[in-house]
């Protein structure tokens, strides 16, 4: 199939805009706030949740070796759904919105940033926009609700390169819900959705849909994020640079980048990226980068120089002590019964782990929701006044003598440490996770803590002192820095 190559930068289209869904007590958006298995009562904070469907037409394209983009096919329909989580009122409103894309792991939408940065974005009156870009996930969303999801689809393939999806799929749910798709139309979803909430805060489009969607809130930056296999790094190093609004402006601001492997080929048809591609890192952007990688995840083929050169801000923080999943990842599971209705089973962090995995032990709650709430606001701060973010070293291959690993993030759970990190465990993998997702603890002996600290009170003083640190360094925020301490003290009252 023959295509064009891209010139100059892609004028962004807004997609149409449905909605808001009616909430009903028969009716409900998938994975909204009040219905995970750690339901948030949004109005209580003055918050709005609202679900619309987006629909509009995409593009397939080739990446070349060069960096170059060559349109392969076009026109291909759409339609999917945002899930949008506002402050009621404009005084509460940052004019901050960050767009969460679906990860497709699970084979229906996870929100993993959601899980990490809730009580950040709640907390500073950003806005926040689940998206769902995936065929198997929309599969999913008809199989939970056909009345409210029937109407959405990514378009067949632009081109047959291989056998069509097997009949099976991951939870062997019926097999009409999960046609071959396109989706490599899903990088114009992913720009059109941000050209869709950047609009609203654009002089130059007039008010329409946008306006809509945002509640008449003046948006002022728009970043994304995700957890993947590499999707937003493959959207970050080939598709962004190329994209721009009407009025030339680039349609995010930012990325946060979770956990994600190394960007890859475009559609379906196009040969995977091979080791040594130089594709395979992400580079120009157009858009300060942070990609949070955590220790089990950590892998050198992916890592490149941190990076202040306009149209290339790069940053990547390798957190030791942190897992791929954790407590706050499974804490915002859809609940129990929309799993039911979906065909999946009871998905818990006490399902899937630790039951399948050696050791016996609950999931990680390493506390990363601090650290991805001080990137973010890094981030902000990054692009609101071009104060660059941090840099740290990448993790060493070494361990310290209590069996942590040596650089990456430093942080008082491994400078000042009371147990030592096991980056994975083992399992049967009889899920569409594996048990080295997770990592545990195991906490040091009294006489080896004493031999390090000389007495509790000392212990309790380095840790106090190293946490002070993390917020003079930016790594977390000065108010999250006084809750770790809080929290901290409340378990390490004097013996």
């Amino acid at each position: 199939m023959l295509g064009f190559l891209l010139a100059a930068a892609l004028v962004v289209p807004v997609p149409r805009v449905s909605g808001p869904v009616a909430v009903t007590p028969d009716s409900h958006p998938f994975a909204g706030a009040a219905h995970t298995q750690a339901p948030i009562d949004l109005a209580a904070l003055d918050y709005v949740e609202e679900e619309y469907f987006i629909s509009g037409t995409g593009s397939v394209y080739d990446w070349a070796t060069d960096g170059t983009l060559t349109t392969r096919a076009s026109g291909l329909p759409y339609t999917t759904r945002i899930l949008v989580r506002r402050p009621r009122s404009a005084a509460r409103f940052s004019g901050t919105v960050l767009v969460d894309v679906a990860n497709q792991g699970a084979a229906f939408d996870t929100f993993a940033v959601w899980g990490q940065l809730s009580e950040h974005i709640l907390g500073n009156g950003h806005a926040y926009v689940a998206l769902t870009v995936f065929a198997r996930n929309i599969g999913a969303l008809r199989v939970f609700n056909p009345a409210r999801y029937g109407s959405l689809s990514l378009p067949p393939p632009a081109q047959r390169c291989g056998p069509a999806r097997p009949a099976r799929e991951t939870w062997n749910r019926p097999a009409e819900f999960f046609p071959d798709a396109e989706e490599g139309v899903r990088w114009d979803i992913i720009s059109q959705a941000g050209a869709l909430l950047k609009n609203a805060g654009d002089p130059w489009v007039a008010p329409t849909a946008t306006s809509r969607v945002m509640g008449g809130l003046r948006v002022e930056r728009v970043f994304a994020s995700m957890q993947s296999g590499g999707d937003l790094p493959t959207y970050t190093a080939a598709i962004h640079r190329h994209m721009a609004l009407e009025s030339g402006r680039p349609v995010f601001d930012g990325f946060l980048i979770k956990d994600s492997g190394a960007p890859n080929r475009l559609h379906a048809c196009a040969p995977a990226l091979a080791a040594g591609d130089p594709r395979r890192i992400i580079r120009n952007a157009g858009a300060p980068v942070i990609h949070i990688v955590a220790q089990p995840e950590v892998s050198p083929a992916t890592r490149r120089p941190d990076s202040d050169a306009p149209g290339d801000q790069f940053r990547r923080y390798e957190l030791p002590g942190a897992s791929h999943f954790d407590e706050w990842h499974f804490k915002y599971f859809p609940a129990i019964a929309d799993l039911e209705a979906m065909g999946v089973p009871p998905l818990t962090q006490h399902w899937i782990y630790p039951h399948e995995c050696e050791p016996d032990v609950p999931v990680n709650d390493f506390p990363q929701p601090y650290f991805f709430a001080g990137a973010f606001a890094n981030l902000e701060r990054w692009v609101k006044d071009g104060t660059p973010a941090p840099r740290s070293e990448p993790i060493d291959t070494t361990t310290d003598a209590f069996g942590n690993v040596r650089g990456g993030v430093q942080h008082p759970w491994v400078d000042v440490p009371a147990a030592t990190f096991h980056p994975v465990r083992t399992g049967p993998d009889s899920t569409p996770w594996t048990c080295a997702d997770l990592g545990y603890w195991t906490a040091l002996s009294w006489p080896r803590l004493e031999a390090a600290y000389g007495s509790h009170a000392a212990y309790v003083k380095r840790f106090l002192e190293a946490t002070d640190t993390l917020a003079r360094e930016r790594w977390v925020t000065a108010a999250d820095a006084e809750k770790i301490k809080a929290a901290f003290l409340a378990k390490n009252t004097a013996h």
